[in-house]
């Protein structure tokens, strides 16, 4: 499995658009996840791809998934999302670094 984090672009650019849907298309096992700044996301992109393989993430889609989390640090991290901006991602992937191992048992 491989995964294509997206962040800081709207899709706006169709040639890159038809890329990313074309390689989520072709392949099955590709999940594409895309940060969308805020939670009003200005493309659909999830309704066009064949592997159901692309998940686009809003900041309260983020904050709710995650609310059960007992961890304090997480939680505050969490809590203070408003948008995904280029600190916000950075502190989110901090989180995920940290959690990748647990996950897969390493």
């Amino acid at each position: 499995m491989s995964i294509l984090f997206v962040m800081g672009f709207s899709f706006a650019d169709e040639h890159i658009r038809k890329i990313t849907l074309r390689a989520a298309n072709a392949n099955p096992t590709l999940l594409v996840v895309i940060f969308a700044y805020d939670n009003n996301p200005q493309f659909d992109f999830v309704n066009k791809t064949n592997n159901n393989n692309v998940m686009v993430l809003t900041p309260s889609l983020f904050k709710e998934s995650n609310k059960t989390d007992e961890n304090t640090y997480k939680k505050q991290v969490i809590d203070d999302i408003t948008n995904f901006d280029l600190a916000t991602i950075n502190n989110v992937f901090s989180l995920i670094n940290k959690e990748i191992p647990t996950i897969y048992g390493k």
